[in-house]
Order: structure tokens, then C-alpha cells, then sequence
């Protein structure tokens, strides 16, 4: 995935050509691995908006390896309200795209409901240092 870094001095540790690279790194230990989210509503019926949480928490997760954070938390209710595709769910290409074009807000200004909701523009502060620039979808058989 592809992401634009407007907060560079922020980068550390990035492996320059020549330095060997882990043949393991433990993601969660570095913190880098977002936290496990509920899809239940408050009346335990079920929002299919696993394409959602799981787009939002990959680039979570790339954002925060490359910027070398902990804890950031983007919204995926606004993934579903801005994309259109709700609690009906769809595809992490359809987030990434959305991604692309639009600023990504925090989970703490435009928190998961779980329902089907209106997309609401200028509804917290967008982290304008997180852009997604590309994405690849690698196929289930590729092990590599």
C-alpha cells in the first residue's frame, strides 16, 4: 500500500539499500497492529461492515509502521456512510479507493455505530498526514 507521509521527520529506522532485514518482526509488540473491534451493536444485531474494519485497521497499520506510531484509529463508520455501501457490506478495493480521494478521519470524531448512517464531511479533523496513493490486492494463493 501506498502512503503518502506528510509528517516525515516523524520517520525512523528506515532500512536504507545494504542493511540486512529481520527475517521476523513481531507487528503486534511494536504496537503497530490495531486493536479488535466489535461489529455488534448495542442490540447485538450484527453490521456487515467487516470490509470496513478490516481495510481501515491495514491502513492503520501501514500508516503506523511507516510513520513509526502507536495508536492511531481511523473511522470505518465513515467508510461505510461516505462509500454508500453501509451495513450491506463490500470490497477493501472499494475502501482503498474511497481512500484515495477523500481525507480519512479519526475513530475518536466519527465513532462506529454499527447502523447505516449519513456520510458526514468536516465531521472531525481528517488526519491530513495519511493518504492513500495506491493499494495492491494480492491473491489468496500467493504465499510469497
Amino acid at each position: 500500500m501506498g502512503l503518502n507521509a506528510l509528517q516525515e521527520d516523524n520517520v525512523s529506522d528506515v532500512p536504507s539499500e545494504g542493511d540486512k532485514i529481520p527475517a521476523e518482526i513481531d507487528w503486534v509488540s511494536k504496537g503497530v497492529v490495531s486493536m479488535v473491534r466489535d461489529q455488534t451493536r448495542s442490540d447485538w444485531v450484527v453490521c456487515a461492515s467487516d470490509y470496513a474494519i478490516a481495510a481501515i485497521a491495514s491502513i492503520e497499520s501501514s500508516y503506523m509502521a511507516a510513520m513509526n506510531l502507536t495508536g492511531v484509529r481511523l473511522s470505518a463508520q465513515q467508510i461505510m456512510d461516505c462509500t454508500g455501501l453501509q451495513c450491506q457490506g463490500g470490497s477493501l478495493s472499494s475502501v482503498f479507493q474511497y481512500a484515495q480521494l477523500h481525507p480519512l478521519y479519526l475513530d475518536s470524531g466519527y465513532p462506529y455505530t454499527g447502523e447505516d448512517g449519513t456520510c458526514h464531511q468536516n465531521h472531525s479533523i481528517p488526519v491530513s498526514a495519511v493518504q492513500v496513493d495506491g493499494y495492491n490486492i494480492v491473491p489468496n494463493s500467493d504465499h510469497d
